[in-house]
């Protein structure tokens, strides 16, 4: 799968409830230039994948850091009892992190997470994404994200892609370049139609007027 044209040039991975398989995926688009943060229970795939995070953020309520754990990692050892996630800290706290006056929307943000187990954990972290532009969740099946009122995705043909209304109605929706077009249409919280579409053309087109909507994207290969 391809990302979203024109994000910025940092990306940032935070790599957090995931598998192996999501690990070998991250070895395919991170680069050495990328900064990858190791987010509690994430850090420990990251290890055993011989990954050195720059960050390692988490309570270890699901993880504990080796004892003769003496990498260059920074380290930021959360309370166990908070009224946040790991995860919510992590990106709450990213310009922090980087000692950079950017701002959050001068990073793509890219979080490994395989979105599987807890439906509270899943429907907590789309809610984080809810407000923030350039931010995704993908892993080795899926990516997901929320569309900024116009973008152009480059897909294989026949990807399976979803779209997914999060506010009462998205309005004016186009599409281009899929199986079930759209053309100037509204989709509806408590309608599931925009669900199990494919791509017909390399590069697809979404545009809306209003709303929010979410996008995702099945790795069919």
């Amino acid at each position: 799968m391809q990302e979203q044209i024109n994000n910025p040039a940092i990306k940032i991975f935070l790599v957090s409830f995931c598998t192996l398989e999501d690990i070998c995926f991250l070895k395919t688009i991170y680069e050495l230039n990328d900064i990858l943060v190791g987010v509690d229970q994430g850090t420990k795939h990251l290890l055993e994948s011989d990954l050195i995070p720059h960050f390692i953020i988490g309570d270890f309520d699901s993880f504990t850091l080796p004892t003769n754990f003496a990498l260059k990692s920074k380290i930021i050892t959360l309370e166990k009892e908070k009224d946040y996630s790991d995860l919510e800290y992590a990106l709450n706290n990213l310009p922090f992190l980087l000692d950079s006056e950017l701002k959050f929307s001068d990073y793509e943000v890219i979080i490994i997470n395989n979105m599987q187990g807890r439906i509270d954990h899943i429907l907590s972290t789309l809610f984080l994404m809810k407000k923030r532009k350039n931010i995704s969740i993908q892993s080795a099946t899926q990516k997901i994200f929320f569309i900024d009122k116009k973008i152009q995705i480059s897909l294989p043909i026949n990807t399976t892609i979803s779209l997914i209304p999060m506010s009462h109605e998205v309005k004016n929706i186009t599409t281009k370049g899929l199986y079930y077009p759209l053309c100037n249409e509204s989709l509806f919280l408590h309608q599931s139609r925009g669900i199990s579409n494919l791509s017909l053309e390399s590069l697809v087109q979404i545009e809306f007027h209003d709303g929010e909507l979410l996008c995702v994207i099945n790795n069919n290969m």
